[in-house]
């Protein structure tokens, strides 16, 4: 269930709302899924872990295949790889929520939680490379803005968005 948690709230929402077509909600439930593992594709990189829940994640395979092919800069090979797929998954979002009835508020509901976890990450990424420890408030803004609004509440708005739910509610 962890794996597929914004799929199922995206469901979710748009059965409570009175969504009726499931092929709409299919899509943006995958996008949600693709979007997020395409984030966490970059966030590894960044982070430099080669595990993700228990596997290798994805830029560790790359340089693993790089090193068995006798290619050159085989870590360097792995991350770049990384960040097109991520880069791939992120394009194969947009264009599924291209083909989607409410596509234009679904879209610009999805960049704008996206330009904050991008602007989050990046406050994410300087707390663990400083010397300096990050206050309580910083981390608790960095993960309401970041964790919370990504896993939370734009799987709740998209499914809610979709099937029709009234602005003030949403």
């Amino acid at each position: 269930l962890h794996k597929h948690f914004v799929y199922v709230i995206c469901f979710f929402l748009y059965v409570m709302y009175g969504g009726s077509s499931f092929q709409d909600a299919l899509q943006v439930a995958t996008a949600m899924e693709l979007s997020q593992s395409a984030v966490l594709v970059h966030v590894d990189i960044m982070d430099n872990d080669r595990t993700r829940r228990g596997f290798p994640s994805l830029y560790a395979q790359y340089e693993d295949d790089a090193l068995d092919q006798g290619i050159a800069h085989s870590e360097e090979f792995g991350k770049s790889m990384g960040i097109v797929v991520g880069d791939l998954g992120i394009f194969m979002t947009h264009e599924l929520f291209g083909s989607i009835q409410h596509s234009p508020r679904l879209l610009q509901t999805y960049s704008l939680i996206m330009v904050d976890l991008g602007i989050d990450q990046m406050f994410d990424y300087q707390f663990g490379m400083s010397e300096n420890e990050p206050s309580c408030e910083e981390i608790e803004n960095m993960y309401t803005h970041k964790t919370a609004r990504y896993s939370f509440v734009l799987p709740f708005l998209l499914g809610a968005i979709l099937a029709g739910a009234p602005d003030e509610e949403l």
